[in-house]
Protein backbone atom coordinates (compact mmCIF):
# COMPACT_ATOMS: atom_id res chain seq x y z
CA UNK A 1 0.00 0.00 0.00
CA UNK A 2 1.24 3.54 -0.91
CA UNK A 3 0.55 6.58 -3.01
CA UNK A 4 1.71 8.18 -5.49
CA UNK A 5 1.97 11.80 -6.98
CA UNK A 6 2.47 11.76 -10.91
CA UNK A 7 3.63 8.04 -10.84
CA UNK A 8 7.53 7.41 -10.49
CA UNK A 9 7.29 5.74 -6.79
CA UNK A 10 4.00 4.02 -7.49
CA UNK A 11 5.75 2.01 -10.76
CA UNK A 12 8.63 1.71 -8.60
CA UNK A 13 7.01 0.07 -5.47
CA UNK A 14 4.84 -1.92 -8.02
CA UNK A 15 8.12 -3.22 -9.97
CA UNK A 16 9.39 -4.71 -6.41
CA UNK A 17 5.98 -5.85 -5.86
CA UNK A 18 6.26 -7.34 -8.79
CA UNK A 19 9.78 -8.99 -8.54
CA UNK A 20 9.12 -10.26 -4.97
CA UNK A 21 5.55 -11.60 -5.37
CA UNK A 22 4.00 -8.73 -3.12
CA UNK A 23 0.05 -7.44 -3.81
CA UNK A 24 0.58 -3.48 -4.63
CA UNK A 25 -2.11 -0.65 -4.18
CA UNK A 26 -1.50 2.47 -5.11
CA UNK A 27 -3.41 5.21 -4.40
CA UNK A 28 -2.11 8.10 -7.33
CA UNK A 29 -3.62 11.88 -7.22
CA UNK A 30 -6.47 12.22 -9.90
CA UNK A 31 -4.90 15.06 -11.48
CA UNK A 32 -2.00 12.57 -12.36
CA UNK A 33 -4.09 9.08 -12.97
CA UNK A 34 -5.63 11.07 -15.78
CA UNK A 35 -2.84 12.99 -17.45
CA UNK A 36 -0.41 10.32 -17.08
CA UNK A 37 -2.34 6.91 -18.11
CA UNK A 38 0.48 5.27 -19.22
CA UNK A 39 2.61 5.80 -15.60
CA UNK A 40 -0.66 4.18 -14.47
CA UNK A 41 -0.18 1.23 -17.34
CA UNK A 42 2.89 0.75 -15.96
CA UNK A 43 1.89 0.07 -12.58
CA UNK A 44 -1.18 -2.20 -14.06
CA UNK A 45 1.34 -3.93 -15.77
CA UNK A 46 3.53 -4.91 -13.02
CA UNK A 47 0.39 -6.31 -11.45
CA UNK A 48 -0.22 -3.51 -8.73
CA UNK A 49 -3.86 -1.93 -8.17
CA UNK A 50 -3.83 1.95 -9.22
CA UNK A 51 -6.52 3.67 -7.71
CA UNK A 52 -7.37 7.20 -8.49
CA UNK A 53 -7.37 9.62 -5.12
CA UNK A 54 -9.72 10.89 -3.61
CA UNK A 55 -11.74 7.37 -4.12
CA UNK A 56 -14.90 6.13 -2.95
CA UNK A 57 -12.56 3.54 -1.08
CA UNK A 58 -11.63 5.12 2.11
CA UNK A 59 -13.35 7.24 4.37
CA UNK A 60 -11.34 10.28 3.59
CA UNK A 61 -11.70 9.94 0.36
CA UNK A 62 -15.76 9.90 0.40
CA UNK A 63 -14.87 13.13 2.98
CA UNK A 64 -12.74 14.85 0.07
CA UNK A 65 -15.56 14.33 -2.66
CA UNK A 66 -18.18 14.99 -0.82
CA UNK A 67 -17.00 18.35 0.05
CA UNK A 68 -15.51 18.94 -3.59
CA UNK A 69 -16.78 16.31 -6.23
CA UNK A 70 -14.40 17.70 -9.07
CA UNK A 71 -11.04 17.47 -6.64
CA UNK A 72 -8.18 16.79 -8.60
CA UNK A 73 -6.45 15.03 -5.56
CA UNK A 74 -2.84 16.18 -4.02
CA UNK A 75 -0.24 13.81 -2.47
CA UNK A 76 -1.57 14.74 1.12
CA UNK A 77 -4.73 13.20 0.27
CA UNK A 78 -3.62 9.81 -1.55
CA UNK A 79 -1.46 9.38 1.57
CA UNK A 80 -4.40 10.01 3.94
CA UNK A 81 -6.27 6.88 1.89
CA UNK A 82 -3.03 4.94 1.65
CA UNK A 83 -2.56 5.14 5.25
CA UNK A 84 -6.08 4.47 6.44
CA UNK A 85 -5.95 1.23 4.13
CA UNK A 86 -3.40 0.02 5.82
CA UNK A 87 -4.37 0.83 9.23
CA UNK A 88 -7.61 -0.52 9.02
CA UNK A 89 -6.36 -3.92 7.48
CA UNK A 90 -4.27 -5.86 9.96
CA UNK A 91 -2.40 -7.85 6.91
CA UNK A 92 -1.61 -4.51 4.73
CA UNK A 93 1.56 -2.59 5.56
CA UNK A 94 2.36 0.81 4.32
CA UNK A 95 5.28 1.54 1.86
CA UNK A 96 6.93 5.44 3.16
CA UNK A 97 6.39 6.89 -0.03
CA UNK A 98 8.69 9.66 -2.46
CA UNK A 99 8.15 12.61 0.38
CA UNK A 100 9.93 11.34 2.95
CA UNK A 101 12.99 11.75 3.49
CA UNK A 102 14.75 8.35 2.86
CA UNK A 103 14.57 8.85 -1.16
CA UNK A 104 17.63 10.81 -0.46
CA UNK A 105 19.51 8.07 -0.21
CA UNK A 106 17.88 6.70 -3.10
CA UNK A 107 18.84 10.08 -4.73
CA UNK A 108 22.27 10.06 -3.78
CA UNK A 109 22.70 6.54 -4.82
CA UNK A 110 21.76 7.31 -8.61
CA UNK A 111 23.66 10.12 -8.33
CA UNK A 112 27.09 7.94 -7.47
CA UNK A 113 26.13 5.54 -9.94
CA UNK A 114 25.95 8.23 -12.90
CA UNK A 115 29.00 9.55 -11.78
CA UNK A 116 30.91 6.59 -12.51
CA UNK A 117 29.29 5.85 -15.22
CA UNK A 118 30.70 8.87 -16.97
CA UNK A 119 34.33 8.05 -15.77
CA UNK A 120 34.21 4.41 -17.12
CA UNK A 121 33.07 6.09 -20.38
CA UNK A 122 35.42 8.92 -20.10
CA UNK A 123 32.65 11.76 -20.09
CA UNK A 124 32.37 14.64 -18.43
CA UNK A 125 29.80 17.05 -18.42
CA UNK A 126 29.92 20.75 -18.42
CA UNK A 127 26.24 21.57 -17.20
CA UNK A 128 23.82 19.86 -15.70
CA UNK A 129 19.88 21.01 -15.18
CA UNK A 130 16.67 19.42 -13.25
CA UNK A 131 13.21 20.11 -13.22
CA UNK A 132 11.25 19.82 -9.87
CA UNK A 133 10.16 16.72 -9.65
CA UNK A 134 6.45 15.95 -9.71
CA UNK A 135 5.76 13.96 -7.00
CA UNK A 136 7.21 16.46 -4.35
CA UNK A 137 4.94 18.90 -2.60
CA UNK A 138 7.47 21.76 -2.02
CA UNK A 139 7.40 24.24 -4.59
CA UNK A 140 9.61 25.33 -7.35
Amino acid sequence: MTETGAGQWGSSLAMAGALFGIDVKVFMVKVSYNQKPYRRALMETYGASCVASPSEETNAGRQILAATPNSNGSLGIAISEAVEVAATNGDTKYALGSVLNHVLLHQTVIGIEAIEQMQMANAIPTSSSAAPAADRTSPG
